[in-house]
């Protein structure tokens, strides 16, 4: 799909590791322990958009790319009820 002659190109790998468990300890030691294990971690797809102006695409996650075209759905609907 093309918005206004851009080319949208979704991209599983936009976006950031994000610690989401901690543990109850303060202690420095335990908590270098604990953000070595990859399962405290975990992976958020960024809402970000970057646009690529000299090769006219669009970098979003896949669930970015779905509002868009969403969104694009819905403006070509009111532009053709209009």
């Amino acid at each position: 799909m093309e918005i206004m002659g851009f080319r949208i190109v979704e991209s599983d790998f936009l976006g950031d590791w994000k610690q989401v468990r901690f543990p109850k300890s303060r202690k420095r030691r335990i908590r270098k322990k604990w953000r070595k294990r990859q399962s405290n971690w975990l992976f958020v797809q960024s809402r970000e958009v970057m646009v690529d102006e000299f090769n006219r695409n669009i970098y979003c996650s896949p669930r970015t790319a779905t509002k868009i075209r969403l969104g694009c759905e819905q403006r070509q609907q009111e532009m053709s009820n209009a």
